[in-house]
């Protein structure tokens, strides 16, 4: 499969292929067909959201219902149309291809704006917008969780069961504290089990933390111990201690 990524100074489409320059005039086909159902569904979504109350992007207070959206038509495109070989430069098609209001610089080749709308819109709306867009970009910008696609399986049933815990110091220290005990670990080498392990550990830690009411030099104080204290984590990998007794362990007064 080929697919459409910039428009040359002629004015004619690029093709590229995650394959090789190789390309055959079928694939050239059907990567213009897909270029010109890209451009009908942005315009369609673009309509939609002038004739709704997120019409004005720039002058709302969070933008993650409008970027759901957003997500929700590139999300329905790629998982109809797109070879999962293609993605990366599938979001280049969308980036071409979407107004501005729609778009954000990119920080990174793991930090892809299209992307974390899409991945957004792998939530049901309701709850992608319980949390700001800020605040998505903060999660999905995590190094324990940036390319870990099962957080976002866990994280929604998490939203639906303890959405009051969906503030923004909760979640920006449920981060921190996965960040720290996963560190650089190769999450992919985890059974979904292991991982859900970490995550649920590193949610209650960061629940006792805030239920203690600590200041900021005793939070980093808890954070440099879950640090110290990584062979707690590889014996919560294995199941050797609860998550009961991790959080035991690591939070102290």
């Amino acid at each position: 499969m080929a697919i459409v990524v910039e428009i040359s100074k002629k004015g004619t489409p690029v093709f590229k292929s995650a394959k090789g320059f190789d390309i055959s005039s079928e694939e050239i086909e059907k990567a213009t067909v897909l270029d010109e159902l890209v451009k009908k569904e942005i315009i369609q979504l673009s309509g939609r959201l002038k004739n709704s109350k997120e019409k004005n992007l720039s002058s709302m207070k969070d933008k993650s219902p409008t970027y759901w959206e957003f997500g929700s038509v590139i999300r329905k495109i790629y998982e109809s149309k797109v070879d999962p070989s293609e993605k990366t430069l599938f979001w280049k098609t969308i980036e071409l291809r979407a107004p501005k209001e729609l778009l954000a610089k990119n920080r990174g080749p793991n930090r892809i704006h299209v992307e974390y709308c899409f991945r957004l819109a792998g939530y049901p709306k309701k709850e992608a917008s319980k949390m700001k867009w800020s605040e998505w970009v903060y999660v999905f910008d995590s190094p324990a969780i940036n390319r870990e696609t099962r957080f976002d399986k866990w994280f929604k049933l998490k939203m639906q069961d303890e959405s009051e815990l969906l503030k923004r110091k909760n979640v920006r220290l449920f981060v921190q504290c996965l960040n720290t005990m996963l560190g650089g670990a190769e999450t992919a080498d985890l059974s979904d089990d292991e991982l859900y392990r970490c995550y649920n550990a590193a949610w209650e830690v960061s629940k006792r933390i805030i239920e203690k009411n600590m200041d900021k030099n005793k939070i980093k104080e808890n954070l440099e111990n879950l640090m110290k204290n990584r062979n707690d984590v590889g014996e919560l990998i294995m199941e050797s201690i609860s998550v009961k007794d991790f959080v035991k362990r690591t939070v102290k007064n």
